[in-house]
């Protein structure tokens, strides 16, 4: 999440309008704290800030900030501060602003150096987090991230088919980079035979998308991808040049997370409330598997994922209550058992309900774990 430019526009964000007081930040020490934490002293010269072409617009992003960037050097360190801002009709834009910090003996904290900063709009700022994602060195550079109360999209999950290389460099740490951006788990399936990448395709499951790039193998099209990947989250790309490829595996990535967020909030407001409670429950216990009498949690695990989604906790307990019983050896039509423990009643899913349970959390967009079918 350090460089998912989706989370840092829904952050917190700066007001439209405001402006630094500068005299107030002369010569001043402001902190970063999040786990690490970064202290810079600024200049208490004026002039030292005349690198900035809206200085008072852009220091708003020490207060504001999103995501701190500290990248080490053999003398200095670079500083990135980029914060999300209020923009007209509505849009977000980005303040970025970069100081040089160089280190001295004799001075704990030596002012920074102001070297620049920019209003970038939302591609701007995409392209800028790509190329600090490319240099990142993790054992040298560090990331802060500010906490926030909105929830972190969560990545989607994509089959890229493509070449190792293009245009004579490998295309590996491009995609690593795409994936952090973006918000992707990005699987990379060589071009081989249509069956070798139909098997690897299966094996990768589940996917939300798959990206082909079939200018040098016009043999792999749609069919080759399994039938649990929706057609419409399929996408051919016939570009040869690296370039153009990449461009066009990011813009994908942006307009898929788009669809899956609208079809998750609409599939989440066509059904009943009840239905997206019990579906919060089964998510957490069938992601951890606790199906069957000798893998079970208790009442106040069962309902960590109802807390965590600010829902109500009253209704969904008492929910619970409707739909489960004491387990017993014999067949039953409850989703959720219980049985008595040492530590009190702890819960389990119905083995023999697991099927239903699947196509509940399938119906709310939740994931569910690929069952072997042949190909179409």
């Amino acid at each position: 999440m350090h460089f998912q430019i989706r989370a840092i526009a829904r952050g917190p964000s700066i007001r439209s309008g405001a402006r630094a007081e500068l005299s107030s930040l002369l010569g001043s020490e402001v902190g970063f704290r999040c786990g690490n934490s970064l202290t810079i002293r600024l200049p208490s010269d004026l002039s030292a800030f005349s690198t900035l072409s809206e200085p008072d617009r852009l220091l708003c992003a020490l207060g504001g900030w999103s995501r701190v960037f500290r990248c080490r050097g053999a003398d200095d360190e670079e500083i990135h501060v980029i914060a999300a801002a209020e923009a007209p009709e509505g849009r977000v834009e980005f303040l970025r602003l970069r100081v040089r910090q160089r280190y001295s003996r004799r001075e704990r904290r030596k002012p920074v150096e102001i070297l620049d900063g920019t209003t970038l709009d939302y591609d701007g700022c995409a392209s800028w987090l790509l190329g600090l994602r490319r240099d990142w060195v993790p054992s040298r550079d560090v990331a802060l991230i500010r906490p926030s109360a909105t929830s972190l999209p969560s990545e989607a999950k994509v089959a890229w088919v493509g070449p190792q290389s293009a245009d004579g460099k490998p295309l590996a740490p491009e995609l690593e980079a795409i994936g952090a951006v973006y918000g992707a788990r990005l699987k990379h399936v060589n071009i081989q035979s249509y069956a070798w990448v139909s098997r690897d395709l299966r094996s990768s499951l589940p996917l939300d998308s798959v990206v082909i790039c079939n200018a040098r193998a016009p043999y792999l099209n749609e069919s080759v991808v399994p039938r649990e990947v929706r057609e419409e989250f399929i996408h051919i790309c016939q570009a040869k040049e690296a370039h153009t490829m990449l461009s066009e595996l990011a813009s994908w990535i942006d307009i898929l997370k788009d669809s899956m967020e609208e079809r998750r909030d609409e599939l989440r407001e066509a059904v009943p409330s009840t239905g997206f409670l019990l579906a919060s429950m089964l998510r957490g216990m069938y992601t951890h598997s606790k199906i069957g009498q000798f893998s079970h949690c208790s009442r106040d695990t069962l309902l960590t994922g109802v807390r965590a989604r600010r829902l109500n906790v009253a209704s969904a307990s008492a929910l619970l209550d409707q739909n489960s019983e004491l387990y017993q050896d014999r067949s039953s039509e409850m989703l959720f058992l219980w049985k008595e423990h040492a530590v009190g009643r702890v819960y389990f899913l119905n083995p023999a309900k697991v099927t239903e349970i699947e196509a509940l959390l399938a119906r709310y967009g939740y994931p569910v774990r690929a069952r072997s079918r042949g190909t179409d």
